[in-house]
């Protein structure tokens, strides 16, 4: 009667101990091999585990008193539209995102606490595009542009703040 060990394929019986003849995955035949008495496989041989990972295995994960509920992880595929949806939702994220750093860099760039050469320049700065403006409209009343370029009618519709924020830091500036 044959009985078996440890390992799945190693067999002992009255005659002893062996691994049973298996087959291998092109179609031929392996031997049965005799072992010793208490053989296991080097497949099933348990990896090694040095004395600290077994220890920080022993500990438990949570104090004494907390439980955490399992997390239920079944997630289904999406569908098409549902791929699609999330790629919009994520495109408006990152543009809100983009919106709030434009809005922080434009008031850091405005703002009156900060050096007086940071005031002048900026002073500098309104004065050039003020001009810039001005320029736009004298080429557009000539006849020597027909039309603006969008880039160029936003530059005219800021003049109403260029000149609120031009009166703000020269009355600072004084």
């Amino acid at each position: 009667m044959a009985m078996q060990q440890a390992g799945i394929n190693v067999v002992s019986d009255e005659s002893g101990t062996y691994i049973a003849a298996t087959q291998r995955p092109d179609g031929s035949w392996r031997k049965t091999r005799k072992v010793k008495p208490g053989y296991v496989p080097q497949d099933e041989v348990p990896a090694y585990e040095s004395v600290g990972t077994q220890f920080v295995k022993s500990k438990p994960k949570l104090p004494p008193g907390v439980y955490e509920e399992p997390k239920e992880v079944k997630k289904e595929p999406l569908s098409k539209a549902a791929k699609k949806n999330e790629k919009r939702k994520q495109k408006r994220k990152e543009k809100k995102e983009n919106c709030v750093e434009d809005v922080t860099s434009t008031l850091e760039k405005t703002s009156l606490e900060d050096e007086p050469v940071n005031k002048e320049k900026r002073l500098k700065n309104v004065k050039k595009k003020l001009r810039q403006i001005d320029e736009l409209k004298e080429k557009l009343a000539s006849g020597e542009i027909k039309e603006l370029s969008e880039d160029q009618q936003k530059k005219v519709a800021r003049q109403k703040e260029l000149k609120d924020e031009l009166k703000t830091l020269e009355a600072l500036l004084c």
